[in-house]
């Protein structure tokens, strides 16, 4: 019998489950997706999590990635550090739709 995932947390437990279930609708159904890998659909709907040995073909059968599937195995991948340029751009766009929803700039605001 495989071994039980070690999640963190209850929400990693739900949020890995919520993952398998948006990779089964994807795939088109329970049926559709265990045609892909090659096992029963019975055996499918038994699934709570991905089972570890299946996570990088669910993966590549559903484009949810390994670790929405499996947090606890599958660390995400580090956020891209923003150069300069583009955090002054970041900034610069949300002056503006603070302006276009206010009406005003953000230097006329009193503190």
């Amino acid at each position: 019998m495989a071994a039980r995932p070690r999640f963190a947390s209850r929400q990693q437990a739900f949020a890995a489950s919520a993952a398998l279930n948006r990779g089964i609708a994807a795939a088109g159904g329970h049926e559709a997706l265990a045609s892909r890998l090659g096992i029963g659909a019975a055996a499918l709907r038994s699934w709570l999590h991905c089972p570890a040995a299946r996570v990088r073909d669910v993966a590549a059968a559903t484009g949810v990635p390994a670790h929405e599937l499996r947090p606890d195995l599958f660390p995400a991948p580090a956020a891209t550090p923003r150069n300069d340029a583009e955090q002054a751009t970041a900034a610069h766009l949300a002056a503006g739709q603070h302006f276009a929803l206010t009406g005003r700039t953000l230097s006329s605001e009193r503190h």
